[in-house]
């Protein structure tokens, strides 16, 4: 619903400037369409994407995985630290002669919360550690540098230690996701034999 919200919005934005494009792709369409949106998808931002005036992909996570596209920018949402290195491979992801002037280089901006209050994404990803420790991270580090980035954020975000500035909110939440976790576990286990 929110990409669809943002979408328009998008549309009514940029409908001065005819020559760019919204374009939308999420996981709620029936098997068929989703074929198409994907084939137009890949067409427009795929790796033989024609050069242009600029278009504009809303996506929900889905994006992240499943298709192979190259952008020059990407705006996204507060996530756990390996999905956003997803997200980010899709950033300058083939050689291209030519890029818009400004994005020459790849640039990325993660829109986050205030406060450590996670919210809504506390419901969608369960463990704010995770989340609050990816915000740390990139507000210390505006360039990262890839492949060690890989391997230093992802051990740093998933480590069990607590971190000396850990908000004791964050904490707390930590250790009740963990706690559901094991519930979990266990119920699964019970259910398989």
């Amino acid at each position: 619903d929110d990409a669809q919200r943002l979408a328009r919005a998008l549309r009514e934005i940029v409908g001065e400037h005819a020559d760019i494009d919204v374009d939308i792709f999420h996981a709620r369409y029936r098997f068929l369409d989703r074929q198409n949106k994907e084939a137009a998808a890949l067409q427009h931002y795929g790796r033989n994407a024609p050069h242009g005036n600029g278009r504009i992909l809303v996506a929900t996570q889905v994006v992240e995985q499943s298709l192979d596209l190259d952008f020059d920018w990407l705006i996204t949402q507060i996530c756990p630290v390996d999905l956003l290195f997803q997200r980010l491979g899709r950033l300058h992801r083939h050689q291209r002669e030519w890029r818009p002037p400004g994005f020459e280089a790849p640039r990325c901006t993660v829109l986050t919360v205030e406060r450590d209050d996670y919210g809504v994404f506390k419901k969608i990803y369960g463990n704010t550690r995770v989340l609050w420790r990816t915000d740390e991270l990139l507000s210390r580090d505006a360039i990262l540098v890839f492949p060690v980035a890989y391997r230093d954020w992802i051990k740093l975000v998933y480590d069990r230690e607590c971190w000396d500035d850990e908000p004791e909110s964050v904490y707390g939440d930590y250790l009740s996701w963990k706690d559901a976790q094991k519930d979990r576990e266990r119920t699964a286990i019970s259910l398989t034999t």
